[in-house]
């Protein structure tokens, strides 16, 4: 304040407390750790509080399909309140008023919150598989879901149904930890479908697509130990023989894997599409690492057997065997046969990698005829003459060739030229004498 006249001027302060309600919580207001329903709603103290400190803050709630607004707590001491039973699925609005003793504030209004969890539910596993088939059992396995959800997977379910039935029913009672399970108590030689779902906080997820039938019969018997029989820099050709018992149901195919020295007791699978026969080609090797194999053999059942013995552990590496013909004993003397009679005779070969073979006639090399074919497989080449005439008395030579290939890209040619010996015999020509 300040007087003022001809006499001179005058100044003095007056201090004025206004004592009012507080002006409302600033906002806005923060939703967290929100589920299905609670939720916790936080906020801001007022800009003003009236010239009293503000000691108690007020929350009311309303859906927001409502007009009617109902207390949810009428003490709040802390800018902070979680909210509790509240609808699953269902909108809300809020207001929060701020007190001190001289009134109530203006509301501060939230925005609009749906009581949901912050994720979802998870996509679907993948489709079950089976590891390992019995006569009333089935082990099965499958792979976690792409997307969790934004939440941990914490337990799944499996349903089965024959391949006819329309309605699936529990293949275990109760949740599954893991991604694999022994289903059991099945009938024997029926096939089966499975499906699987994922659970997480937000519930379970759509069911996985359905696996393949799975005919409920013994497994097969394992495979022979696999042999390698040809390495390279990085790769080795693998042989087995088939399993001794199918299962019941024809071998459809068979599973390669590898177990590397450096990573025991973790095999690899190799092959990612069928494979028919009986040798595999492992190419993507590292040079100098040790390699193991094994094989599975699978039936037209989709039942598969267990792994067979591992094969001798090798080494990928550059490796030159000279070609060598192995001829049979009773090939090695003159070989006699009868006019008309069938002629087959069989050759075993030697060196890596695989050597070229080609079998030669009189200097130049043996024409394929009707009568005459040749086949020739990695280990073994054989001639077959339908019916042997005088025209195939001679000396056949086999001239095996392999390739040898340096680093430097050199190449040679070694080989290693051996030869069967015929005779014809026929019966003894009848002329009338003249």
């Amino acid at each position: 304040m300040t007087l003022k006249n001809s006499g001179g001027e005058k100044q003095t302060k007056v201090r004025f407390i206004v004592l009012d309600r507080p002006s409302p919580p600033v906002g806005p207001a923060v939703f967290s750790d929100t589920t299905t329903d609670s939720t916790t709603i936080s906020w801001s103290m007022p800009a003003e509080d009236g010239g009293a400190q503000v000691n108690n803050y007020i929350v009311q709630k309303r859906e927001a399909e409502s007009d009617v607004w109902t207390e949810v707590a009428g003490t709040v001491v802390r800018s902070v309140l979680k909210v509790k039973n509240l609808s699953p699925g269902v909108e809300y609005k809020f207001r929060i008023f701020a007190e001190n003793r001289f009134g109530r504030s203006e509301p501060l209004v939230s925005s609009q919150m749906k009581a949901q969890w912050s994720f979802k539910e998870s996509s679907s596993p993948s489709p079950p598989e089976a590891v390992a088939v019995s006569r009333n059992w089935v082990d099965l396995k499958w792979n976690e879901p792409v997307n969790n959800g934004g939440d941990k997977i914490f337990a799944y379910y499996l349903q089965k149904k024959e391949r006819t039935a329309l309605i699936w029913q529990e293949a275990i009672r109760g949740a599954i930890k893991g991604t694999s399970a022994r289903v059991g108590n099945l009938s024997d030689g029926v096939i089966y479908e499975f499906r699987v779902q994922a659970e997480n906080r937000a519930g379970k997820s759509k069911p996985s697509q359905v696996s393949e039938g799975i005919h409920t019969k013994d497994a097969c018997d394992r495979c022979g130990q696999p042999e390698v029989i040809e390495l390279g820099r990085n790769f080795a050709l693998i042989k087995w023989a088939k399993p001794e018992y199918d299962g019941g149901a024809k071998i459809t195919g068979y599973i390669i894997e590898r177990e590397e020295e450096s990573n025991k007791n973790r095999w690899m699978k190799c092959n990612f599409s069928n494979v028919l026969e009986t040798e595999y080609k492992v190419t993507g090797l590292n040079e100098g690492d040790e390699y193991r194999f094994r094989v599975i053999a699978k039936n037209a059942a989709n039942t598969f057997s267990e792994p067979s013995e591992a094969s001798e552990p090798c080494t990928p590496k550059d490796e030159v065997v000279i070609p060598e013909i192995l001829v049979d004993a009773k090939y090695q003397d003159t070989v006699t046969v009868k006019a008309g009679d069938e002629l087959k005779f069989m050759v075993h070969t030697v060196g890596t990698p695989h050597p070229e073979i080609r079998w030669k006639r009189d200097g130049r090399d043996l024409v394929e005829t009707k009568n005459v074919r040749t086949s020739t497989e990695p280990r073994e080449s054989w001639v077959l003459v339908k019916e042997a005439s005088r025209h195939e008395t001679g000396v056949i030579p086999l001239k095996p060739r392999t390739l040898v290939v340096s680093r430097l890209l050199k190449s040679k040619s070694v080989s290693c030229p051996s030869q069967v010996q015929l005779m014809l015999s026929n019966a003894p020509l009848l002329t009338r004498p003249p």
